[in-house]
């Protein structure tokens, strides 16, 4: 590949450019050594592999939604509930008609035709290629000059059209605050400011004393003004940070944790009335903003099948629901915990107290309809790591789920492979019957599997800001498969990166898929609006201009799992397209010059690889 290469590629870009009006830059890159050809090769390789499993996730595209393709109009069209029979057969939900054979993706298609998921073995395979590709320093070189050139193009862009961009917020009066945002990443138990959960709580003990709120240890109902009493409580020493800290497997014998229990706990004696009440004035206040929604998260442990129903009575008998929030449910890496206190006999158990209630009203609304009804208001599945849980150390399991009895806890791949599966099995029949599908967001640690399981499996990660900036590999991965990011840089400046130091402005000027969002509010927000604290913060520290602050709540949007109709409404009829033919001004509130930019640098940059691979590849944008 030569510059005559390089003017080739350069001349095909132009071909892409829209109709905005705007300031474009060109670099032409030097000719490069053989060596990038072998490492574009690999890039090209990773990218199919990310297909691979994206392909398999089985929800159907907006423009499908939008062109009334979906399979069926209705749960209750064409099919008897009667006519399915599913089982869980090595970790994986398998569905077949009755007395017909079990397809591992529970295909249900009238022409019948089969479409398999990848083994466990095979992702193994998989993860293990990208894993020894990202640890490649060549590749890891290459990739940091592309970032770095990617961000440079970015500085460039901002200092010949910044000028443009403010211009068309201000000619529109466009308002930050008047821009949908979704906070994609929040946990509802600590969803809300200490302040609002210290007023709420002293406000029950001054005027509610009364409420029977636990049994005392000798079986009499104890009140609240009995329970402050006994564990000599003052209301003004109340600390909601302590209350916010106690974790999934803390003893409930602290102070902090039987409040964490009486307060932020669904389950408890009082039926998790205080919990829901707290939620409850939560959304009330978020309702008072139309441009301010969430996906809170709830926890179903996997320690029993009933946790599914108990959670929807309770959401449902309480009203604890929104326009304005989603539910993400958060699955915690709790396998070990629940195995050691003799809840479990094994990870395929876990798996199915996970899924099997879901397919009984998947299949059968009328089984559970206060379920069913949960699950239209659930944008997905998050899976979070437990401090402190012992993980399997030995290498790559070999064991099936049903034979993983140990007392520890998979490695991290292994929880999320089996998530996976079962998410797209059940994505594929859901969507079949014209129900609603679910996301697969998870939590990354410092893992080293966990960045490349996540590329290959999730549709957007939280809490990888860190591991992702140390390996610019996976880096420019995340930027050519546009996975979503969603940071929360006030959150994590207390465990993961000083908010100086923090990468989130560094991916943004990059072009990842990045967002904002606020995580545990409880324990770091110190005002009434933690999302628009994040985004001021922000703001402030990184000089981020109206119309950056505009892309990325309209990120957020589109990390999000809510409907095809709500981000219609949001961003325009064509919200779906990525270039700045699918932009509505007036509804983003994100210039067309920004849209534009960021498509034609994206396709630029795969005409880059191509040029020097001398092959095609696949564009996610």
């Amino acid at each position: 590949v030569g510059l005559v290469g390089r003017a080739a590629a350069a001349a095909h870009s132009r071909k892409r450019l829209e109709a905005v009006p705007f300031e474009r830059i060109d670099i032409i890159s030097p000719d490069e050594s053989g060596t990038a050809g072998r490492l574009a090769k690999l890039l090209r390789e990773a990218l199919e592999l990310r297909y691979k499993y994206l392909s398999r996730h089985h929800r159907p595209s907006p423009w499908l939604v939008e062109l009334d393709l979906k399979p069926k109009s209705s749960p209750d069209a064409d099919v008897s509930p009667d006519q399915f029979e599913f089982v869980m057969v090595d970790g994986v939900v398998q569905v077949s008609r009755s007395g017909g054979p079990l397809d591992p993706v529970c295909s249900v298609a009238s022409d019948g035709s089969p479409r398999h998921l990848p083994s466990y073995a095979e992702f193994v395979r998989d993860l293990e290629q990208i894993l020894e590709a990202s640890a490649d320093p060549e590749l890891s070189h290459l990739a940091g000059k592309r970032l770095q050139v990617l961000e440079h193009k970015f500085g460039m862009h901002k200092g010949f059209n910044s000028t443009a961009e403010d211009f068309c917020d201000t000619e529109d009066h466009r308002d930050f605050y008047q821009t949908y945002k979704v906070d994609v990443h929040v946990h509802m138990s600590a969803g809300f400011p200490a302040k609002c959960l210290m007023d709420f709580f002293t406000q029950k003990v001054h005027n509610h004393g009364g409420d029977i709120v636990l049994k005392s240890a000798d079986g009499n109902p104890l009140t609240l003004s009995e329970f402050i009493a006994e564990n000599n409580l003052r209301v003004e020493e109340f600390d909601a940070h302590a209350v916010a800290a106690s974790n999934f497997e803390q003893q409930a014998d602290s102070t902090a944790a039987k409040l964490r229990s009486l307060l932020l706990h669904a389950d408890n004696y009082m039926g998790g009335r205080y919990y829901a009440e707290v939620i409850r004035q939560e959304f009330t206040s978020m309702e008072k903003d139309a441009f301010k929604f969430s996906e809170n998260r709830l926890t179903v442990s996997g320690k029993s099948a009933s946790d599914w129903a108990l959670l929807a009575q309770w959401c449902i008998s309480h009203g604890v629901q929104s326009k304005h929030n989603k539910w993400t449910v958060q699955v915690p890496q709790s396998y070990a915990f629940l195995r050691r206190s003799g809840y479990l006999k094994s990870f395929q158990e876990f798996l199915s107290n996970l899924f099997l209630p879901l397919w009984e009203v998947s299949v059968d609304p009328n089984q559970n309809y206060q379920l069913a009804h949960f699950l239209k208001h659930m944008a997905g599945f998050d899976c979070v790591p437990v401090s402190g849980s012992k993980v399997y150390g030995g290498g790559i399991p070999t064991e099936t789920p049903e034979q993983w009895t140990r007392e520890e806890n998979p490695p991290f791949h292994y929880y999320l492979y089996y998530l996976h599966a079962n998410v797209a099995a059940l994505n594929t029949f859901r969507a079949s019957r014209g129900l609603s599908t679910l996301l697969l967001r998870p939590h990354c640690v410092r893992a080293k599997d966990c960045l490349a399981a996540c590329y290959l499996l999730a549709d957007g990660v939280s809490h990888c800001v860190v591991p992702l900036a140390e390996a610019p590999a996976m880096q420019y991965l995340y930027y050519l498969t546009r996975i979503g990011v969603a940071a929360s840089p006030l959150s994590e400046n207390s465990s993961w990166a000083e908010y100086s130091s923090h990468p989130f402005p560094l991916f943004f000027r990059r072009g990842l898929n990045a967002t904002l969002s606020t995580d545990t509010p409880l324990r770091v927000h110190h005002t009434r609006e933690p999302l628009l604290e994040e985004y001021a913060m922000a703001n402030k520290m990184w000089q981020f201009s109206p119309t950056d602050m505009c892309e990325i709540a309209r990120s957020s949007v589109l990390q999000s799992g809510f409907g095809h109709d709500v981000l219609k409404h949001w961003l325009g009829d064509l919200y779906f397209l990525s270039s700045s033919n699918g932009n509505a001004p007036e509804a983003s509130h994100c210039p067309d010059i920004r849209i534009a930019y960021r498509f034609e640098v994206y396709h630029a940059e795969v005409d880059y690889l191509e040029c020097v691979a001398g092959d095609k590849f696949r564009r996610y944008m």
